[in-house]
């Protein structure tokens, strides 16, 4: 390790390809760069080592991006300015990466670097440069540095005030005193007001800031946003404490897996609070912050109105998601690991109250947050603008107070009135004026007429498109009381994306990323758009019955994804009900609706023709087994198959290529270097060091990935036979909604896998088992030696499913082109299990090929993982990526192919 570094570059973790890249570049430049990834090794305490860099090197680069910064960066950035108060000119430099929303608490330093149109800027680079290397610029670069600040606006819009922003956050001081103090007495507390009061801004920007100089205990503070998977969303804050050292595969993976014990009841949050403030020395504290509580009953909401009248509805497992995920909360705040702090809309405080144990934890805990006083307004108003040496013509800010009031969601309208006179293009001399405010029809008015003219602006096929977009972005009631909805990107339109983006630049939509699917989310920036727009509420008017019912038919889709129960599918008026809109809305609908309707369709024609089949059974088998097979989807020779395997007379054995074709390795040399190169720029440390493996003969390797029709026969025949060596129990066969026949069998662990090779080899006669991870790279790279097995031969969009064309869900097996060794989706779709053992990197890896099972310096708790999946973007498609997880494991994204020895 060096003792010194040039520049310390702090980043949220999704920006890591555009970060790696410019850290490449100031090395080229001879900057000796700390990027964590490459200097932190694994096993280490790295917390304090970090530390120890940030206080010894020579500048800090914070990389800004276009989502909130994390809870480690936001950590690297306070250490940043407090040294930089203790040392006045130590560099603090903040960088602005492609769709920045800039942090205010920077607009105070005098380096910003503005990276916003890519990474081949040069004059970004130079500033950067003489930054890190504390020269004086040459005017054009000072000019340069002075435009990226004046193009940020120290008001936040519709949006709330973030931790970053605190700096320019005013008028609160009071409720954040009373949080605090409140927080002394109560493990649990609660911040009400209506909606548009400024709660999120209060916690975020007035709170936590304050909770951070606390330096003699110094706090843990994690925030989420329940969503509609709130136990996913505690999982995905939690675990990057709990485990700081995985890669990002392996923590979607760990995540999906706590948030399942969690659920189960078979992990509890008090257990995992006390393990992070072990692992975490020099803080006792620990403060989950709980923004939006009411999201939690959103969806319940339409959940029981999609199941009234149907007496067949299974168990809301939604429910017990949210009763588990509050009890865990109330058990860990008892037991004194944790506070926690919620915001809550106070028309939700019914909700919140009828759940006992809930209510009696509020009493005494809970701070009403009402209309800011006019003098909380002036300051608002007026203190931000002053910290950058502007203002308002005379009597400017009386008007607006006066337009204000004491309404509270006048509040959210305010902020987008500043944002925009800040941003108006006819400000002289530092002034926000008058006539600007009465162009865009006062504060009443403004947001409104902002909205019209974007519609105005489009053609008549984006207007319909936009209607569409805002029409699924809300929550809909029996009392047309909209609150605005979540919603995943893959839900729209692709031809949709240009608008969205124009909608986000707008600012009146926020795009953020799923931490379990990493999808992006759309919704609206704020209610006060619902509200405020005639034109959306006449079509939410017009749309009422619409959107009430497809709110239903939402609920019982997500209830099919969970548990792919039968009684969840639509049947009597419900399904007549989905027939009657899908014929009316097909447009309005996206394919996993279709797709849900269609499948309650066939459920349906099968309960009518149960009974006569029956009946028909004695007297024809091949009249049954045709109706049989067109019930299921199924061809008459999967069908036939499928009869005569489970009477045991057949079984399918999978298509297997000998690697490499052509070659006897015992007679000739069949070796590749396995890895990547030290100086790549996709460095990860798990693939090096790259070195040689020589095989000492050839192998078979599956053609394609092991799919639903070969191995539902072994799901259903398992037991029967006897089981698996170590009685590993098989699973219920889960599609997540994909779908089956030729698409890879999903929600396969590694012990699964193995299971099947030894019945398969059972029943055959053959012996089957899993590649190990150098055989599967071997026949990945089918010869080739660069990132991708394609480079020569095309594109990644020939070759695999992967986040920019699988919509996010998996693909029949062989419908993209092979590899050079005749081998399909190699790449994307599913990862694939393999033999060895998870190690940290390659360091004393076999290299005959072998399986590498040994534990030394290595954890053989953990399985390696190989291939990408159709939910990774292009550079998780990699032949060298490697990843792992538990043995026991299942997830909707993991699968298998199978590997034999020859004769």
């Amino acid at each position: 390790m060096q003792d010194r570094y040039d520049v310390f570059v702090s980043y949220n973790s999704n920006d890591q390809a555009f970060v790696t890249s410019l850290a490449k570049w100031l090395q080229d430049q001879r900057v000796n760069v700390f990027l964590d990834r490459w200097h932190l090794v694994p096993g280490q305490p790295w917390p304090e080592h970090l530390r120890t860099v940030l206080s010894s090197c020579a500048a800090v680069a914070v990389c800004i991006g276009p989502e909130e910064m994390g809870p480690w960066q936001l950590r690297e950035m306070y250490f940043a300015l407090e040294r930089q108060n203790r040392e006045p000119g130590f560099p603090v430099i903040p960088l602005l990466l492609p769709n920045a929303n800039p942090p205010l608490d920077f607009l105070s330093q005098n380096m910003w670097v503005d990276f916003r149109v890519g990474l081949d800027d040069q004059m970004a680079l130079s500033v950067l440069l003489a930054a890190i290397r504390r020269e004086t610029l040459d005017p054009a670069l000072q000019q340069r540095m002075q435009e990226s600040v004046d193009s940020v606006c120290p008001y936040r819009g519709l949006h709330f005030f973030r931790e970053q922003d605190a700096a320019f956050f005013f008028g609160r001081d009071k409720a954040v005193d009373d949080l605090q103090d409140k927080l002394r007495h109560c493990t649990f507390v609660a911040l009400v007001g209506a909606s548009g009061v400024g709660k999120s801004s209060v916690v975020r920007a007035g709170l936590l800031p304050k909770l951070r100089q606390e330096t003699r205990d110094p706090w843990e503070i994690v925030t989420i946003v329940p969503g509609n998977r709130p136990l996913y969303n505690l999982a995905a804050g939690l675990m990057p404490l709990l485990e700081p050292e995985l890669g990002e595969n392996e923590l979607l993976i760990e995540i999906g897996t706590q948030a399942q014990a969690f659920l189960q009841g078979t992990l509890q949050v008090r257990d995992v609070l006390e393990r992070i403030l072990r692992k975490q020395p020099g803080t006792s504290h620990f403060l989950l912050v709980v923004d939006q509580w009411e999201e939690l009953y959103t969806l319940a909401q339409s959940r029981q109105q999609s199941h009234e009248g149907n007496k067949q509805a299974s168990p809301d497992q939604r429910e017990t998601q949210v009763k588990r995920f509050i009890d865990g909360l109330l058990d860990a705040s008892e037991a004194g690991v944790m506070n926690i702090v919620t915001t809550m809309r106070g028309d939700f405080m019914g909700q919140v109250i009828s759940y006992r144990r809930l209510a009696d934890r509020l009493q005494d805990a809970q701070i009403n947050l009402g209309p800011m006083r006019t003098e909380e307004l002036r300051q608002a108003i007026e203190a931000p603008s002053q910290k950058l040496a502007s203002g308002f013509e005379p009597g400017l800010v009386d008007t607006l107070l006066a337009d204000v009031g004491d309404e509270p969601g006048n509040l959210p309208l305010l902020e987008f009135v500043l944002e925009q006179l800040w941003q108006d293009e006819t400000r002289r001399g530092g002034l926000l004026r008058h006539q600007a405010y009465r162009d865009m029809n006062r504060l009443k008015g403004a947001l409104a007429q902002k909205a019209d003219e974007f519609y105005h602006n489009l053609n008549e096929r984006d207007r319909q498109q936009l209607r569409l977009i805002l029409l699924q972005l809300v929550h809909s009631s029996e009392n047309a009381d909209y609150t605005r909805r979540r919603a995943n990107s893959q839900e729209l339109d692709r031809k949709a994306g240009s608008l969205v983006d124009q909608l986000i630049k707008e600012r009146l939509l926020v795009s953020n990323r799923d931490k379990e699917t990493q999808n992006n989310t759309l919704e609206i920036a704020h209610e006060a758009l619902i509200r405020g727009w005639p034109r959306y509420q006449t079509w939410l008017e017009e749309e009422k019955d619409f959107l009430l019912w497809h709110e239903r038919l939402r609920s019982a889709l997500e209830d099919w994804q969970n548990n792919q129960d039968q009684t969840v599918l639509l049947g009597g008026q419900r399904l007549k009900d989905a027939q009657r809109w899908i014929q009316l809305k097909q447009n309005d609908l996206n394919n996993q609706e279709r797709s849900f309707i269609k499948k309650s369709c066939r459920h349906a024609q099968w309960i009518k023709v149960k009974t006569p089949l029956a009946i028909l059974a004695p007297f024809g088998l091949t009249c049954w087994f045709f109706i049989w097979s067109h019930i299921n989807n199924l061809s008459p020779a999967l069908g036939i198959y499928v009869i005569l395997s489970k009477l045991d007379i057949y079984t399918l054995q999978p298509e297997m290529v000998t690697i490499p074709p052509g070659t006897d390795c015992q007679t000739q040399s069949c070796e590749f270097l396995m890895g990547i190169n030290e100086s790549d720029t996709l460095k990860n440390s798990s693939e090096l060091p790259r070195h040689k493996v020589r095989f000492n003969k050839s192998f078979k390797m599956g053609r394609f990935e092991v799919t639903f029709n070969e191995y539902q026969v072994f799901a259903a025949q398992i037991e029967a036979d006897g089981g698996c060596q170590d009685s590993h129990k098989i699973g219920a066969i889960n599609d997540y909604g994909f779908g089956k026949e030729s698409r890879p069998a999903i929600d396969v662990s590694w012990k699964d896998a193995q299971c099947y090779a030894q019945w398969l080899s059972v029943k055959t006669g053959k012996s089957y088992r899993l590649p190990t991870e150098a055989e599967w790279e071997y026949a990945a790279r089918a010869g080739t030696s660069g990132d991708y097995y394609w480079d020569d031969q095309g594109k990644a969009d020939d070759f695999a499913w992967f986040y920019d064309n699988s919509d996010q869900k998996t693909h029949p097996v062989g419908e993209k082109k092979p590899n050079a060794f005749g081998l399909y989706d190699m790449s994307g779709n599913v990862y694939e299990w393999v033999q060895d053992c998870k190690h940290y990197n390659y360091q004393n890896a076999p290299a005959d090929g072998t399986a590498w099972e040994e534990q030394d310096n290595g954890n053989c708790s953990l399985r390696v993982l190989r291939g990408g999946t159709y939910t990774g973007e292009t550079e998780y498609l990699r032949s060298a990526l490697r990843s792992g997880h538990y043995p026991y494991a299942r997830s909707g994204f993991i699968g298998f192919r199978l590997a034999q020895d020859l004769p």
